[in-house]
């Protein structure tokens, strides 16, 4: 019964310490959903690259409008890839540097 007791004091104790912590944690989180959302939108930038010419991972993601699609992996498309790719990096590259300096 005493080892309860001890167990509960101890637990609320650390309850009463950690409680401020996981507040602070919690703010932190409301405050970063804008930056979470930013990186989504970078995100989706190159996953759309990827949907476009590897469809067949769009399929096996579960996008149901892409499984009658086919990559076709010619040498063309495999240096339009690389180019789309290229220019997105880039243009990502670029805005970091603008959050830089800002």
């Amino acid at each position: 019964m005493y080892y309860r007791v001890k167990v509960l004091a101890g637990l609320m104790i650390l309850s009463i310490a950690f409680f401020p912590m996981i507040s602070k944690v919690q703010a932190d989180h409301h405050s970063n959903k804008e930056w979470v959302k930013k990186s989504n939108e970078y995100t989706q930038i190159l996953i759309d690259i990827d949907k476009k010419y590897s469809p067949e991972f769009a399929s096996n993601q579960g996008l149901a409008s892409y499984d009658t699609l086919i990559g076709i992996p010619t040498v063309a498309n495999i240096f339009a890839r690389r180019k789309e790719m290229e220019t997105a990096v880039a243009a990502l590259k670029a805005t970091r540097l603008l959050f830089l300096f800002f």
